[in-house]
């Protein structure tokens, strides 16, 4: 909990005093919408790539697997 009561001091030491309490709100909600979207993005680029390989294999054809670095080309 200390950790939580410190990061909430520098919140609102840095947003300065016109923000005050509404200083921590804004930087918990920010935390908790990057805890979201970034594992939502990689789940999203990782299964793009697995797509265009299953397409490539279907369709017997060089795919994303043999062509540029570790197929991102």
């Amino acid at each position: 909990m200390e950790f939580f009561d410190t990061l909430a001091g520098l919140s609102t030491r840095w947003l300065g005093p016109e923000w005050g309490p509404p200083a921590w709100t804004l930087v918990k909600t920010t935390a908790l919408i990057v805890c979201v979207v970034l594992p939502l993005c990689l789940c999203v680029a990782y299964l793009s790539l697995w797509e265009r390989k299953l397409i490539g294999w279907m369709q017997i054809r060089i795919g994303p697997n043999r062509v540029g670095p570790i197929g991102l080309l």
